[in-house]
C-alpha cells in the first residue's frame, strides 16, 4: 500500500513538473514572437517555426495543427500560442 502511495505521488510530482516546464516554454515561445512583432517581422523563420509547433503540439495537437494551417503569421502564430496557454491552465484546473 505505501509503495503504492509512493508510486502515484512520484507521478504526480512528474506531472507537475512536466506542467511547469511545457507553461515555461509556451511563455519563452510568445516572447520570441512577440520580439519578432516588436523588430517589425511578420513572418516567423520556418526552424523557429518547428519549435514553436512542438510545444504547442505537447498541449494540444489540434492547436498544431491550426498552426500549420496559419503559415509563417506571426500574428497567427501569437494568438495560437496565447489559446495553447489558456489550455494548458484549463487542463490543470481540471
Amino acid at each position: 500500500m505505501i509503495n503504492q502511495q509512493d508510486q502515484w505521488f512520484n507521478q504526480l510530482r512528474r506531472e507537475e513538473s512536466a506542467r511547469r516546464t511545457l507553461r515555461y516554454s509556451l511563455y519563452q515561445a510568445l516572447e520570441q514572437v512577440e520580439r519578432l512583432l516588436e523588430s517589425d517581422m511578420m513572418e516567423v523563420p520556418i526552424e523557429m517555426q518547428a519549435r514553436l509547433r512542438q510545444i504547442v503540439e505537447a498541449v494540444d495537437p489540434q492547436l498544431a495543427y491550426r498552426m500549420d494551417q496559419s503559415g509563417p503569421s506571426a500574428l497567427d502564430i501569437q494568438d495560437i500560442i496565447f489559446e495553447a496557454q489558456d489550455r494548458l491552465i484549463k487542463q490543470v484546473r481540471a
